[in-house]
């Protein structure tokens, strides 16, 4: 999926530096990025450019990222984008919630700086390198 474009939306801006990095490291170019739920919302409400992947914090202003992840579970044209929660929370309410709404993935980010390149890292490679889209089967 390297080809795929990819939408971030994040908040903090040295998680949102260490992802671009991540994808543009291993080849990905195509990276949208949103700062905000309303901006994401905005952005998905537009259909022009449908993303192939979604890396989405759960934490954000104006709409949180459960609200943005049940906009795009309730959308045909999004059902079957991968969306990975990436979030500060290991609350099990917040896992079973992201889980209820069809999340593709919950990782927990890791507060060491080295621990969360790593998992940042590794959760991009998974979803990037090995998992299958229903885009790259048509």
């Amino acid at each position: 999926m390297k080809n795929a474009t990819y939408l971030i939306v994040e908040d903090n801006l040295g998680d949102l530096f260490l992802m671009k990095e991540i994808l543009h490291d291993i080849g990905c170019l195509k990276t949208v990025i949103k700062k905000d739920g309303k901006e994401a919302l905005d952005f998905l409400k537009d259909h022009e450019h449908i993303p192939d992947m979604i890396f989405l914090d759960i934490n954000l202003p104006k709409f949180d990222g459960f609200e943005v992840l049940k906009y795009i579970r309730s959308r045909k044209e999004y059902d079957h984008i991968p969306v990975v929660l990436l979030t500060t929370s290991s609350s099990e309410e917040d896992l079973k919630k992201a889980y209820n709404l069809n999340a593709s993935c919950f990782i927990t980010k890791e507060q060491n700086f080295n621990d969360f390149n790593r998992v940042i890292s590794e959760s991009i490679h998974f979803w990037i390198k090995f998992s299958k889209s229903i885009k790259e089967m048509a």
